[in-house]
């Protein structure tokens, strides 16, 4: 298997990525798999884990042009315990893009109100200036 794919099955990144997103799921996790907080009797599983993340984390940050090129035709198929939280994640991001569209049409609402206010505040000023001047 190549290198890249590897080191980004590692981590669970899917398709094209930038350095912020390697280290925040280096990030993510390096706080589920560290030593310190192995479950009992599972520490040296953990320390393995976190070797073999922090590993992937520096190559992929090394050799940004293998996995840059190769990102958009990559298939991966992501570990079990990562699908889970990947899954978690769509999740989450479909429900903020549901918020995403009501927050915009909200705006759209709102500006639609306020010229609404306006033509009838040019409307009164008219019909205003139109009884003063006796037409």
């Amino acid at each position: 298997m190549d290198e890249s794919l590897r080191h980004r099955r590692v981590l669970g990144i899917v398709g094209s990525t930038g350095d912020a997103d390697i280290r925040r799921r280096h990030r993510e996790l390096m706080k589920r798999y560290h030593p310190d907080r192995a479950p009992g009797g599972r520490e040296r599983e953990f320390l393995l884990r976190a070797q073999e993340l922090n590993a992937a984390r520096e190559w992929l940050l090394l050799h940004p042009a293998s996995w840059v090129a190769q990102a958009p035709f990559a298939s991966i198929e992501l570990e079990p315990e990562m699908k889970t939280t990947t899954s978690r994640v769509a999740a989450q991001n479909r429900a903020s893009a549901g918020f995403a569209v009501v927050a915009y049409a909200a705006g759209w609402v709102l500006k639609a109100m306020v010229v609404l206010y306006v033509l009838a505040w040019a409307l009164q000023l008219v019909l205003l200036l139109a009884a003063i001047l006796g037409m």
